[in-house]
């Protein structure tokens, strides 16, 4: 009536365990090269960029326009450099701008 058939079950080595939090920072870093890979560029407020790169270069720090939209660590890092100057006019801002970055980031609406 039926046939003899036995099934060989081959033992895999075990695997290395990964926490659940271990496994979730690599998907999510994972997805965040993803998104670098095919994000576009930011949508500064033009006016805003605009007497932000007049003010730095005025204290001699040349920030360029195409760096700001394309590159988010340029640019963070532009934002940072203009607190080393004594200026509040540059500090407001560069704030104006953080927080316009800041928004967008993370997905929250304006808060004004």
């Amino acid at each position: 009536m039926g046939s003899n058939t036995t099934a060989t079950i081959v033992q895999q080595p075990d695997a290395p365990k990964v926490s659940i939090w271990a496994q979730g920072d690599a998907l999510w870093a994972e997805k965040m090269i993803k998104q670098r890979e095919t994000d576009v560029a930011m949508d500064w407020p033009e006016a805003l960029l605009e007497a932000f790169g007049l003010r730095m270069g005025y204290h001699g720090m040349r920030v360029s326009r195409s760096m700001m939209m394309c590159d988010r660590r340029y640019a963070v890092q532009q934002l940072m450099s203009a607190y080393t100057a004594v200026d509040d006019e540059l500090h407001k801002l560069a704030a104006q701008l953080f927080f316009h970055f800041e928004e967008r980031q993370t997905g929250r609406p304006p808060l004004h």
